[in-house]
């Protein structure tokens, strides 16, 4: 296989997703280690805590690989993040300051015994490196499940790529000291995509659209994906509609 052009090589990797046949693959010749681990460390889930210590394991796991080989948190592009309150100064809180090119971040629960994740008590450790994240330069997507409170101005300063949010499960984003963030339009991220599909739907599209020219730009919106609880959110979606000037799908649900 040593033998092989690497452009044949890595279509070889790009073409395998089973976590073991790439580290057999890695074993093969140097040339497929970097290759190899580029693949198995692209996509990266913090679980959730299942009442065991399969998540603690995991994440020492995980802090040791980055800290033995810090260039593989570069490879790090999509995180899905059980987040816990407990996470606060332990391990994955440690994992998190070393990532800065994720390209695509899932915020959800860990715990399987509440149904949402209560924003208000978070630790400001674990916050600032949740805020660190969203400010990833290569960030474009951002998806939220049953989490809340979110406030929006977490996104001040978001990395300017980010173009699709959704706000799923239980999930709230609230507008909450809008007046004191001072940003140039030129510097907001411009949203293509928007879904919102949660349990409260018309406080959410009302904090988004307070958001509008604050923290997020919706000139571009492309495709917008609601779901409707009563009359008010139809009229503020209608709001967030008439911000677009480039609206090409739609897709509204009842509530």
């Amino acid at each position: 296989m040593t033998d092989l052009p690497f452009d044949i090589l890595s279509v070889i990797v790009r073409a395998s997703n089973e976590i073991s046949t790439l580290k057999s693959l890695s074993r093969t010749c140097q040339t497929l280690v970097p290759l190899c681990q580029r693949r198995i460390f692209s996509t990266v889930h913090i679980p959730p805590s299942d009442g065991d210590e399969r998540r603690y394991r995991l994440s020492e796991a995980l802090l040791m690989a980055l800290t033995i080989s810090p260039h593989l948190a570069t490879y790090i592009r999509k995180l899905r993040y059980s987040i816990s309150h407990t996470d606060a100064g332990g391990t994955i809180q440690k994992i998190l300051q070393q990532l800065h090119h994720v390209e695509e971040l899932r915020l959800e629960p860990a715990s399987n015994l509440s149904s949402f994740f209560d924003w208000e008590y978070i630790d400001s450790r674990l916050a600032s490196d949740i805020i660190d994240l969203l400010q990833c330069s290569g960030l474009k997507t951002f998806q939220c499940i049953s989490i809340r409170p979110l406030p929006l101005s977490l996104f001040t300063s978001a990395g300017r790529n980010l173009c699709q949010i959704s706000i799923l499960g239980q999930s709230t984003v609230i507008a909450t000291d809008l007046d004191r963030i001072s940003q140039s339009g030129e510097d907001l991220p411009r949203i293509s995509e928007l879904t919102v599909r949660s349990s409260f739907p018309t406080n959410s599209l009302g904090a988004l659209i307070e958001s509008s020219h604050i923290i997020f730009d919706f000139s571009t919106l492309r495709t917008l994906n609601l779901s409707l609880e009563d009359n008010e959110g139809v009229k503020i979606a209608g709001e967030l509609w008439g911000l677009s000037k480039s609206l090409k799908n739609l897709t509204l649900e009842g509530g």
